[in-house]
Protein backbone atom coordinates (compact mmCIF):
# COMPACT_ATOMS: atom_id res chain seq x y z
CA UNK A 1 0.00 0.00 0.00
CA UNK A 2 3.00 2.26 0.40
CA UNK A 3 4.78 3.90 -2.89
CA UNK A 4 8.32 3.72 -1.13
CA UNK A 5 10.33 1.00 -2.44
CA UNK A 6 8.90 0.06 -5.26
CA UNK A 7 9.36 1.43 -8.86
CA UNK A 8 7.07 2.51 -11.13
CA UNK A 9 6.59 3.25 -15.07
CA UNK A 10 6.25 6.61 -15.23
CA UNK A 11 2.64 6.14 -17.64
CA UNK A 12 0.53 4.30 -14.82
CA UNK A 13 0.33 7.96 -13.17
CA UNK A 14 -0.70 10.09 -16.46
CA UNK A 15 -4.14 9.80 -15.42
CA UNK A 16 -3.85 9.36 -11.80
CA UNK A 17 -3.50 12.09 -9.50
CA UNK A 18 -2.69 12.21 -5.27
CA UNK A 19 -5.37 13.82 -3.21
CA UNK A 20 -4.59 17.09 -2.17
CA UNK A 21 -3.92 17.96 1.37
CA UNK A 22 -4.08 14.32 2.45
CA UNK A 23 -1.73 12.49 4.67
CA UNK A 24 -1.61 8.74 3.59
CA UNK A 25 -1.70 9.59 -0.05
CA UNK A 26 0.02 6.97 -1.66
CA UNK A 27 -2.68 4.51 -0.15
CA UNK A 28 -4.98 6.43 -2.17
CA UNK A 29 -3.50 5.35 -5.43
CA UNK A 30 -1.26 2.49 -5.48
CA UNK A 31 -4.23 0.17 -5.69
CA UNK A 32 -5.32 1.72 -8.69
CA UNK A 33 -1.64 1.71 -10.18
CA UNK A 34 -1.67 -1.91 -9.48
CA UNK A 35 -5.19 -2.63 -11.14
CA UNK A 36 -4.06 -0.66 -14.40
CA UNK A 37 -0.65 -2.53 -14.32
CA UNK A 38 -0.27 -5.24 -17.01
CA UNK A 39 2.64 -6.67 -14.78
CA UNK A 40 4.22 -6.68 -11.33
CA UNK A 41 7.41 -8.12 -10.78
CA UNK A 42 9.14 -8.65 -7.33
CA UNK A 43 12.61 -8.29 -6.96
CA UNK A 44 14.95 -8.89 -4.04
CA UNK A 45 17.46 -6.47 -5.59
CA UNK A 46 17.88 -2.83 -4.03
CA UNK A 47 18.19 -0.56 -6.50
CA UNK A 48 18.00 2.27 -4.42
CA UNK A 49 18.39 3.66 -1.05
CA UNK A 50 16.96 6.66 1.51
CA UNK A 51 17.11 7.74 4.51
CA UNK A 52 14.47 9.28 7.28
CA UNK A 53 15.29 11.92 9.34
CA UNK A 54 13.89 11.18 12.86
CA UNK A 55 10.59 13.47 13.44
CA UNK A 56 10.51 14.20 8.95
CA UNK A 57 8.14 11.31 8.43
CA UNK A 58 4.07 11.48 8.50
CA UNK A 59 4.57 8.27 10.31
CA UNK A 60 6.56 8.91 12.96
CA UNK A 61 5.37 11.45 16.18
CA UNK A 62 2.16 11.08 18.70
CA UNK A 63 -1.00 10.18 17.56
CA UNK A 64 -2.98 12.35 15.38
CA UNK A 65 -6.92 11.83 14.42
CA UNK A 66 -6.21 13.78 11.72
CA UNK A 67 -3.44 11.53 10.03
CA UNK A 68 -5.64 8.26 10.91
CA UNK A 69 -8.75 9.48 9.50
CA UNK A 70 -6.98 10.26 5.78
CA UNK A 71 -5.66 6.76 6.32
CA UNK A 72 -9.34 5.51 6.93
CA UNK A 73 -10.04 7.47 4.17
CA UNK A 74 -7.77 5.96 1.44
CA UNK A 75 -8.66 2.36 2.71
CA UNK A 76 -12.74 3.29 2.57
CA UNK A 77 -12.35 4.88 -1.21
CA UNK A 78 -9.90 1.47 -1.81
CA UNK A 79 -13.15 -0.58 -0.79
CA UNK A 80 -15.52 1.03 -3.01
CA UNK A 81 -13.08 0.63 -6.16
CA UNK A 82 -12.86 -3.07 -5.52
CA UNK A 83 -16.37 -3.52 -4.94
CA UNK A 84 -17.34 -1.10 -7.72
CA UNK A 85 -15.08 -3.35 -9.74
CA UNK A 86 -16.55 -6.40 -8.69
CA UNK A 87 -12.92 -7.65 -7.27
CA UNK A 88 -14.28 -9.58 -4.53
CA UNK A 89 -12.37 -10.42 -1.05
CA UNK A 90 -12.47 -9.34 2.70
CA UNK A 91 -11.89 -5.14 1.83
CA UNK A 92 -14.98 -4.31 3.65
CA UNK A 93 -14.69 -6.11 6.63
CA UNK A 94 -11.25 -4.41 7.45
CA UNK A 95 -12.67 -0.95 6.79
CA UNK A 96 -15.11 -1.51 9.02
CA UNK A 97 -12.56 -2.33 11.98
CA UNK A 98 -10.25 0.11 10.93
CA UNK A 99 -12.99 2.77 11.30
CA UNK A 100 -13.87 1.43 14.83
CA UNK A 101 -9.96 1.51 15.61
CA UNK A 102 -10.20 5.29 14.48
CA UNK A 103 -13.16 6.09 16.45
CA UNK A 104 -11.54 4.12 19.35
CA UNK A 105 -8.90 6.37 19.35
CA UNK A 106 -10.48 9.64 18.76
CA UNK A 107 -12.27 9.38 21.65
CA UNK A 108 -9.25 9.21 23.77
CA UNK A 109 -8.11 13.02 22.74
CA UNK A 110 -9.20 16.08 24.22
CA UNK A 111 -12.83 16.70 22.57
CA UNK A 112 -12.81 19.52 19.68
CA UNK A 113 -14.79 20.27 16.88
CA UNK A 114 -12.48 18.96 14.49
CA UNK A 115 -12.13 15.32 16.67
CA UNK A 116 -16.40 14.96 16.70
CA UNK A 117 -16.33 15.76 13.19
CA UNK A 118 -14.16 13.23 12.50
CA UNK A 119 -15.78 10.78 14.38
CA UNK A 120 -19.37 11.80 12.60
CA UNK A 121 -18.01 11.06 9.37
CA UNK A 122 -16.20 7.95 10.27
CA UNK A 123 -20.23 6.76 11.40
CA UNK A 124 -21.84 8.02 8.69
CA UNK A 125 -19.26 5.82 6.45
CA UNK A 126 -19.07 2.86 8.93
CA UNK A 127 -23.38 2.81 8.29
CA UNK A 128 -22.02 1.53 4.89
CA UNK A 129 -21.22 -1.76 6.07
CA UNK A 130 -24.66 -2.75 7.88
CA UNK A 131 -24.37 -5.84 5.36
CA UNK A 132 -21.48 -7.29 7.83
CA UNK A 133 -22.54 -9.75 9.90
CA UNK A 134 -21.32 -10.11 13.08
CA UNK A 135 -19.62 -13.43 12.23
CA UNK A 136 -17.53 -12.09 9.99
CA UNK A 137 -16.33 -8.47 12.01
CA UNK A 138 -16.16 -10.72 15.51
CA UNK A 139 -17.36 -10.89 18.73
CA UNK A 140 -15.13 -7.92 20.64
CA UNK A 141 -15.74 -5.86 17.20
CA UNK A 142 -19.19 -6.73 16.61
CA UNK A 143 -20.06 -5.25 20.29
CA UNK A 144 -17.94 -2.38 19.72
CA UNK A 145 -19.77 -1.57 16.35
CA UNK A 146 -23.33 -2.22 18.49
CA UNK A 147 -22.60 0.23 20.75
CA UNK A 148 -21.18 2.82 18.73
CA UNK A 149 -24.46 3.02 16.63
CA UNK A 150 -26.82 2.42 18.83
CA UNK A 151 -25.29 4.23 22.73
CA UNK A 152 -22.65 6.12 21.10
CA UNK A 153 -22.64 8.08 24.45
CA UNK A 154 -22.45 5.91 26.75
CA UNK A 155 -20.10 3.63 24.81
CA UNK A 156 -17.50 6.76 25.15
CA UNK A 157 -17.53 7.61 28.91
CA UNK A 158 -17.25 3.30 29.01
CA UNK A 159 -14.83 3.39 26.45
CA UNK A 160 -12.56 6.14 28.05
CA UNK A 161 -13.47 5.10 31.65
CA UNK A 162 -11.78 1.58 30.73
CA UNK A 163 -8.69 2.89 29.04
CA UNK A 164 -8.37 5.58 31.60
CA UNK A 165 -7.70 2.11 34.41
CA UNK A 166 -6.50 -0.36 31.73
CA UNK A 167 -3.88 1.98 29.64
CA UNK A 168 -2.22 -0.75 26.74
CA UNK A 169 0.24 0.11 24.40
CA UNK A 170 -1.18 3.16 23.05
CA UNK A 171 -0.34 6.30 24.99
CA UNK A 172 -3.38 8.62 24.17
CA UNK A 173 -4.53 11.54 25.87
CA UNK A 174 -7.33 11.55 28.06
CA UNK A 175 -8.77 14.11 30.10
Amino acid sequence: NYLWAKLFKRKLFDRLSFPVGRVYEDVAVLYKVFYSSQKVVLSCVSKYHYMIHKNESITRGGYDPVKEYHYFLSLYEQDKFIQNAELGGESSVGVLKRGIHLINHTLLCPPSPAFEDIIDETMLKMREYRHITPWQLGPSMSIKRYFMCKHFGFYRMLYRGYRAIFKRKHKLLID
